[in-house]
């Protein structure tokens, strides 16, 4: 389709993001249950890049003594394996004018949800994303924030999901992960 809509024969292409780890089990999973039903042609995977992996206080951590310990680079590593793996040529070559992208551990999720994507459609949005409020304060889990740089260059992160913030302005949206909110 074109993104406005299409005449004629229309797809909706599924592209699955792997790690260099699972990539080769995730795609043969898909050929021996044919692909679920769906066209084979429509069904791209796609390998996310990796990062070494850092101890709490920083240091590298080594798999064996010549070789950096690695692993997939997370959420954000999204864009730039889209780039490098010739997806966003794909997307646009195939006509595709809206993308609906989530995790795979996301149990409550709606793959192509016509009422959200048809929200940030009809709203104009540049992304949407949708959440839930955190069972309490310590719920291990990310949290939706508004960073801002303050006057010193500093940032901060205004109203990290608590509502309760005194800094209120014109920052961006930016996910916190649980694991850089501090205690």
């Amino acid at each position: 389709g074109t993104g406005t809509g299409c005449t004629g024969t229309c797809s909706i292409p599924l592209y699955i993001m792997t790690s260099p780890m699972n990539h080769h089990t995730t795609k043969t999973y898909f050929e021996q249950n044919n692909y679920f039903s769906l066209p084979p042609n429509d069904v791209i995977f796609f390998s996310q890049g990796v990062l070494p992996c850092l101890s709490p206080s920083g240091k590298i951590l080594m798999q064996n003594p010549y070789t950096i310990n690695m692993a997939p680079d997370g959420n954000g590593g999204i864009y730039p394996a889209m780039e490098k793996n010739g997806i966003l040529t794909d997307l646009k070559e195939r006509g595709v004018g809206h993308v609906h992208a989530f995790a795979i551990d996301n149990a409550l999720v709606k793959p192509c949800d016509p009422h959200f994507v048809g929200y940030c459609i009809e709203e104009n949005a540049d992304c949407g994303n949708k959440v839930l409020w955190k069972v309490d304060a310590h719920e291990k889990v990310g949290v939706i924030a508004e960073k801002i740089t303050v006057g010193d260059g500093a940032v901060a992160d205004a109203d990290a999901g608590s509502g309760d913030s005194k800094i209120k302005g014109k920052g961006k949206p930016c996910v916190v992960e649980y694991s850089e909110l501090s205690q």
